[in-house]
């Protein structure tokens, strides 16, 4: 039987690319090899220091040592400020007088008010934004003197611009502009301290003050992205005094480093331009409960038993035992169990 043989230089190989997708944030990290006669390929971290393969005809499993899932992942984490994000806040001016609502829906200024209008933020684009005070949102009014007020009332399609504004945030210092029939104006006040549309910036000269200051209740930026970061957390469980209880307060987090087992199927990396891997997460070292497994080790010079793994009540993590102490004794645990000898 006759066959045909076809010769490719090395250069013509092009290296096996792989790549998560659970979404498109993942990137895995690697770095491409180029050898001096053409040949190339891909060097992905997440291959390096592997426990074992396993080949077949249909798939490929990858047994990797001990990592943690930021040696193989790119961070791809960007700090994003209010008004891309929603937030909330108190406002003031400059003078120190407070923004508050008052009881027609106006909102005013009050020095050292003591009912000071939290202002929430939602984000509409990547520079515009829609406020809400107490759940109700707040609108300009269509006429001069385009006074501020907070109304739930339905505008028509062509009004909406009356409840959107341009935001922006530097220097621990706000604006807000708006569209009114007179053009673009910031949020402002005169003499009454009534916030109406009425702030405008002319040859650097500013008509009417319009420059606010926030006081954050919700954070004033948020790192939004893919943090690759594989973390185990502790919770309080102490039985004897009952304390956090009633609380999902943490108590430790630390960067916890397991196998992994990666898969492919082996057709993807011949036909495909891009291979597909799924990754998960092998639970090396932990117990059935997901915590830690203690350690135990004998010393028969010393004649003591050394227990590590955080698991003793008031002492340090790592400490000798007398063996003759732990006969027919049991030993605190931290967390509320009792470990029995």
């Amino acid at each position: 039987m006759g066959f045909s043989l076809t010769v490719y230089s090395l250069s013509a190989l092009r290296p096996a690319e792989l790549e998560y997708t659970y979404n498109s944030s993942e990137k895995l990290k690697y770095t491409t090899i180029t050898y001096s006669n053409g040949l190339s390929f891909n060097s992905y971290e997440a291959l390096n220091k592997l426990q074992d393969v396993a080949l077949s005809k249909k798939n490929i499993l990858f047994l990797t040592d001990t990592k943690p899932l930021t040696s193989i992942f790119e961070q791809t984490t960007e700090l994003s400020p209010i008004g891309k994000i929603a937030g909330s806040f108190y406002l003031s001016t400059t003078q120190r007088e407070d923004v508050k609502v008052n009881s027609d829906n106006t909102l005013s200024l009050e020095l050292s008010s003591t009912n000071k209008a939290i202002i929430t933020v939602v984000p509409i684009n990547s520079t515009t934004v829609e406020l809400y005070s107490g759940g109700i949102q707040l609108v300009v009014d269509s006429n001069y003197p385009y006074t501020l007020r907070a109304s739930n009332a339905a505008l028509a399609p062509d009004q909406i611009y009356r409840k959107r504004f341009k935001f922006e945030y530097a220097n621990n210092l706000m604006t807000f502009q708006t569209v009114t029939k007179e053009g673009t104006r910031y949020i402002s006040y005169g003499k009454d301290k009534i916030l109406r549309a009425i702030g405008l910036t002319l040859n650097n000269v500013n008509i009417n003050p319009h420059l606010f200051v926030p006081s954050f209740v919700t954070n004033s930026s948020l790192n939004v992205g893919y943090d690759p970061t594989s973390m185990e957390v502790k919770y309080y469980n102490d039985i004897e005094s009952f304390k956090n209880r009633t609380t999902l307060d943490i108590k430790e987090k630390t960067v916890a480093e397991t196998n992994l087992l990666i898969s492919c199927a082996t057709s993807d990396i011949t036909k495909r331009e891009k291979a597909n891997i799924n990754i998960a997460l092998l639970r090396t070292n932990y117990t059935s409960t997901g915590a830690y497994a203690p350690t135990l080790v004998a010393s028969a010079d010393t004649g003591t038993i050394t227990l590590s793994g955080n698991y003793l009540s008031d002492v340090d993590e790592t400490v000798p035992i007398l063996i003759e102490d732990l006969i027919n004794k049991r030993v605190n645990n931290k967390d509320g169990f009792l470990i029995y000898i």
